[in-house]
């Protein structure tokens, strides 16, 4: 694991120390570090742009924490936890998991890819994924399963248990709150706060070519811009401003939010991957459709008699169940729900 740099002990200290102010020997002695370094690292962070209080007899402290992402934080996790995933952050990329790909073509490596910002973010069908700095969070998986790929029924939906747990404990100190809806978002008080694109490849010649791309991105707070207008009516983050109001920008452990975000969401998902039954079960329960009337998209011409439903359940394979007006039940594998209200 790589070793923080000065700035970035200093840094950190401040991000999670916020309410009061540390004298320049304070930060020293706590960071086996000379009075001339942390403010040399003072200084540097100031050219960065952080805005740090400097009060005589008082000290230092950091007047706009910033949820900073610190992929050796989670190198730390992971290795204490025996998650065997390579860490690559990057402040800015095009998308995660397009250049997932890319390392996929050079090493069989499973892999965790962690940025501030996308610039081509990737949805479901195309579509982007807006994805700006600073905000969010945007996280790709690179995974070569030890199993045929076809085999990997339901690891979109396990990916999305495994991502609301995260949001429950680091958001929320554990309060069953974060909701999914069929089959990959997340949702708040009725606004998408997360999104999941999962990609498979597999060569027919060789299967230890294959491997599974996750892509994973968060809202975790609001833009100041605002969302774009295409999404500003559904769109949500997890931390509103309503919530930065009351509570700071790290979990109960004082790590960042989006870095503890990252380090639960790996931990679940490598648990709920091999508790399928428990992962069913809470996938179940966190559902927004169970028991709702729909209007089905399927990605194709459906008959009037197929175009709304009541949700009746998930099944075992994560397929939702449905009763169309008609009297007709099926289930569905792919495809988008809306939820109708009268």
């Amino acid at each position: 694991m790589k070793e923080l740099s000065t700035k970035e002990k200093v840094l950190e200290f401040l991000e999670q120390n916020p309410d009061r102010y540390y004298s320049g020997q304070e930060m020293a002695d706590y960071l086996f570090l000379s009075r001339t370094a942390v403010w040399k690292a003072i200084q540097s962070l100031e050219k960065d742009g952080y805005t740090i209080e400097a009060v005589t007899n008082r000290g230092y402290r950091l007047s706009n924490p910033r949820d900073t992402i610190h992929s050796e934080q989670v190198e730390h996790f992971l290795s204490e936890q025996r998650i065997p995933l390579t860490v690559t952050y990057y402040d800015t990329i095009d998308s995660t998991n397009e250049e997932a790909k890319r390392l996929a073509a050079k090493s069989l490596e499973d892999r965790i890819l962690i940025a501030n910002h996308q610039t081509a973010g990737k949805g479901r069908k195309g579509r982007s994924f807006h994805s700006p700095s600073g905000t969010g969070l945007y996280i790709t998986l690179l995974l070569h399963p030890n199993m045929a790929l076809s085999k990997l029924t339901g690891v979109t939906a396990i990916t999305a248990v495994a991502a609301a747990k995260a949001v429950d404990k680091v958001v929320f100190d554990g309060v069953d709150t974060c909701k999914i809806k069929w089959v990959n978002d997340l949702f708040l008080n009725e606004r998408k706060v997360s999104g999941i694109l999962t990609e498979v490849y597999s060569s027919m010649e060789d299967e230890s070519e294959s491997y599974l791309i996750i892509g994973i991105g968060f809202n975790v707070y609001e833009p100041k811009a605002g969302f774009p207008k295409e999404i500003k009516k559904i769109a949500g983050a997890l931390c509103d401003s309503e919530y930065q109001k009351h509570h700071r920008l790290t979990d109960i452990n004082g790590i960042g939010i989006r870095t503890a975000l990252t380090c639960e969401l790996v931990r679940n998902f490598y648990y709920y991957f091999k508790n399928h039954a428990e992962a069913l079960e809470l996938y179940r329960s966190k559902s927004t459709l169970i028991g709702a009337y729909v209007k089905i998209n399927a990605f194709s011409e459906l008959p009037k008699s197929r175009r709304y439903a009541k949700v009746l359940g998930i099944s075992d394979r994560y397929r939702l169940e449905v009763e169309y007006d008609d009297g007709v039940k099926d289930e569905l594998q792919s495809g988008e729900v809306s939820v109708v209200k009268y």
